[in-house]
């Protein structure tokens, strides 16, 4: 097996190549988070409603439960015209710090999407009153926010009939690093993640049960979490999930690139979009972020990622 330099050595020459081939184009175009420790691998409850046997009812509510002795609250929304019976995708998503389940809903603008591409998303919140995301096990005190994620799949899973296959997460920033944190503990209940202008230093251990898709989208004017830190965070992805070879390139538009390793275990892949001159954003929010304009929607980029992948087989 390649020893992991290799791979960061690869990432980053990728990446210097990237940042060369989109000045170069833009030239020429004139644009220029039970206990601590382990979260045991169990199956999801038996949903005691048996919600795959009852109509959907499209629209959102406020969902309550209890975790890791804290109230934890989170906003599903159900899209319409779903079939008693039929199973639908899932999408996590996680604001970033000092927001909340409810912000990140009219932020990313998933809903929207969800209503028209059929599915669920469920937005949950940090703890109050400075919400931000528990990314390792360092502090016993810190909220466990695995475990939130986890009762909170099982109490989703109770209410809506969700196809267990393909379950995905998608953060910001503190958020982005939750999704990530995600992929490395919860891997049997994930199948891709999508972090953009994620923070991942926080990550210690990962060790995943199976492989997961990756998504990262970053710009490389982000100020917060600069450019450069993502380069060992794919590398370890791309060993991770056993891809194979160096990543394809292609240009997307003027400011925008893409890094591919589409060749990975059980059908997975991890994809990085380099925005140029992008900032600490999420591409396409509401209302937008500062900084020049958004060539992209990364709420759109999540979900074409999200739709091709379900989850790969235990490693």
């Amino acid at each position: 097996m390649t020893s992991a330099p290799g791979p960061r050595r690869a990432v980053a020459a990728a990446l210097l190549a990237v940042g060369l081939a989109a000045a170069a184009f833009a030239a020429f175009d004139g644009t220029g988070h039970a206990t601590r420790g382990t979260i045991a691998p169990a199956a999801p409850a038996a949903p005691a409603a048996r919600p795959c046997s009852h109509p959907v009812v499209a629209g959102g509510t406020t969902l309550t439960l209890q975790s890791g002795g804290r109230t934890r609250t989170a906003v599903l929304h159900r899209p319409p015209g779903i079939r008693t019976g039929e199973r639908i995708p899932l999408v996590v998503a996680l604001h970033g710090a000092g927001g909340s389940g409810p912000f990140m809903q009219r932020y990313s603008g998933f809903s929207v999407l969800a209503d028209a591409k059929r599915f669920a998303v469920v937005y949950p919140s940090a703890v109050p009153p400075h919400p931000r995301w528990t990314l390792n096990d360092d502090d016993p005190t810190a909220p466990n926010d695995v475990l939130f994620i986890r009762d909170l799949l099982n109490t989703v899973e109770q209410r809506v009939c969700v196809d267990r296959n393909r379950v995905y997460a998608a953060g910001v920033s503190n958020g982005g690093g939750l999704a990530a944190h995600l992929a490395c503990r919860l891997a049997n209940r994930f199948a891709a993640i999508a972090t953009v202008a994620g923070s991942y230093a926080s990550v210690t251990t990962c060790e995943p049960q199976r492989p997961v898709s990756i998504l990262e989208v970053h710009g490389t004017a982000d100020q917060t979490v600069p450019y450069d830190s993502i380069n060992d965070f794919l590398a370890s992805w791309a060993l991770r999930d056993g891809c194979s070879g160096d990543p394809t390139y292609g240009q997307l538009q003027p400011r925008v690139s893409r890094l591919d390793w589409a060749t990975c275990a059980a059908g997975t892949e991890v994809e990085h979009l380099r925005i140029e001159g992008g900032t600490h954003a999420w591409p396409g929010a509401t209302p937008p972020d500062p900084g020049p304009p958004a060539p992209i929607s990364a709420t759109q980029e999540a979900w074409r990622f999200f739709a091709a992948h379900q989850r790969a087989s235990a490693a």
